[in-house]
């Protein structure tokens, strides 16, 4: 009996330490992620007349929101990062606060040369993040890869690329990066969940 109980108490701190691992290659913070887009940092105040400003002829305005945080403002055809983002959104509270921006290249899922360069985009970022940040762990499911970051400044990054049906029923490839401030989207959420 002794000895099975050693064998379980073993397996257990087994089971910990490998969780204990998962767990630091998902959400251990790094130094700081990059908080400052186009002369605009993440958690400033913000209008849609300074980040126009700012665009300048990165890109070109697209539409603007009003959604259930503020307004959601979207420009097209930016570069970013080395590569051409069909869109990017800037998130910004009703207070206006710069808290959220989310680089997205589109493309078409039938075809074989828009999948490579899907994956060729993906992991082109990942490679770029990785040299910045550090290795993460890829999380997978059937339609999408992902990395996530946590950067000790409170901004967070995510890179995902991922196969998704358009509001046209037709499927797509997305990849994105989406950079936040956890504490303002974090109290977004809590206020959205206070309304429950």
């Amino acid at each position: 009996m002794k000895k099975y109980i050693v064998i379980f108490i073993a397996l257990a701190f087994s089971v910990i330490a490998n969780a204990q691992n998962e767990l630091q290659m998902i959400g251990n913070t790094i130094p700081a992620v990059q908080d400052t887009f186009f002369g605009i940092k993440l958690g400033s105040g913000q209008t849609e007349e300074s980040i126009n400003a700012a665009i300048g002829n990165k890109g070109t305005f697209f539409s603007d929101h009003v959604v259930s945080f503020g307004k959601l403002i979207t420009y097209k055809d930016i570069d970013f990062a080395g590569k051409k983002c069909d869109y990017c959104d800037f998130h910004v509270t009703g207070k206006g606060q710069f808290y959220k921006l989310n680089f997205y290249i589109s493309l078409s899922d039938n075809n074989l040369e828009d999948s490579e360069s899907a994956d060729e985009s993906y992991e082109s970022f990942r490679s770029k993040l990785a040299s910045k940040y550090g290795e993460r762990r890829e999380i997978t499911d059937e339609n999408e890869k992902q990395v996530f970051y946590v950067g000790s400044n409170g901004i967070c990054l995510r890179l995902s690329s991922r196969r998704i049906q358009s509001n046209g029923g037709q499927y797509r490839r997305y990849v994105t990066l989406n950079y936040f401030d956890r504490k303002i989207n974090d109290n977004l959420d809590t206020q959205n969940l206070d309304e429950l």
